[in-house]
């Protein structure tokens, strides 16, 4: 989700809970895709804690609804897809499908496949939602987190592969000051 967009942090969580990941998932060829995550840290990086957030795979409409009662929803968001990946298209119209069910209207934006992760990237914000790989190069938090949740290297917005836009002074500090820590990697994935 595009953070700047979607800025409240419960009507996040509401999204993700009626969202059927199992049938995303299924979009994606199943079982040669992968498993349904629940943290995008895998659990084999050294510091992994489960989030637990409690999102059932096949989503769970009554409480995705609960959580949204007084809450201010987006209208209309704009689901980015890479034109040569007809995967993502069958995922896009899983989301569009289970966002309506909460009154959201979600329009798939189809985007030249050499350009999808730059118009991602772009300001302003092309897509509130799409889906984008990216794998870490070692089995650390440090080469998840500040890619992922990260701010640039001056810290003062977020970074290059945060297609979240995620940005917090404090977190992004905080991430910035483990990511360059000389600590051994167990002490690092502690703090």
């Amino acid at each position: 989700y595009n953070t700047e967009t979607i800025k409240d942090a419960t009507v996040r969580k509401a999204i993700s809970l009626v969202i059927n990941r199992q049938a995303v998932i299924t979009a994606m060829n199943g079982a040669l895709f992968g498993s349904i995550p629940q943290n995008y840290v895998s659990s084999t990086v050294q510091g992994y804690e489960s989030a637990n957030l409690g999102i059932p795979d096949t989503g769970d409409i009554n409480a995705a609804k609960a959580l949204l009662q007084g809450k201010q929803l987006p209208q209309n968001l704009r689901y980015a897809i890479s034109s040569g990946r007809p995967v993502q298209h069958a995922v896009g119209l899983q989301v569009q499908s289970d966002l309506k069910k909460i009154g959201i209207s979600v329009t798939l934006k189809t985007i030249p496949t050499d350009s999808f992760y730059k118009t991602l990237r772009a300001t302003p914000a092309q897509a509130d939602m799409g889906l984008a790989g990216w794998c870490n190069d070692w089995f650390t938090l440090g080469s998840v987190v500040p890619p992922v949740l990260g701010p640039t290297s001056d810290g003062k917005s977020w970074g290059p592969s945060n297609f979240s836009r995620y940005y917090d002074p404090t977190i992004s500090k905080q991430i910035q000051q483990l990511a360059q820590s000389t600590d051994d990697p167990a002490t690092v994935a502690r703090s």
